[in-house]
């Protein structure tokens, strides 16, 4: 699976929170790397038994695993969270 999603979606593992780029137009990123790890879960060359991935289940894995300053550097809706909770808690 991991060399699908390297090979196939260009997806960094070593910084997974470069993937894709923010799209102006729409308000959001040009692809979800959610969406690609539910593509590379159903592939049929891989073991069907294995758990298939779920946004609900294993999100919350994956973003205790990102870098908040590099994200948002990246995602304009994010920095303005991230601004307001770090202003928030200097400020307490």
């Amino acid at each position: 699976m991991c060399q699908w999603l390297s090979t196939e979606k260009s997806i960094p593992f070593d910084t997974p929170e470069s993937f894709s780029e923010y799209d102006n137009e729409r308000g959001c990123c040009l692809e979800k790397l959610s969406q690609a790890l539910v593509d590379s879960s159903v592939i049929d060359e891989f073991d069907s038994s294995l758990t298939r991935f779920s946004k609900g289940l294993h999100t919350p894995a994956l973003l205790a695993d990102i870098d908040p300053d590099v994200v948002q550097k990246k995602c304009p809706l994010f920095r303005e969270l991230y601004n307001y909770l770090y202003d928030f808690c200097r400020s307490s």
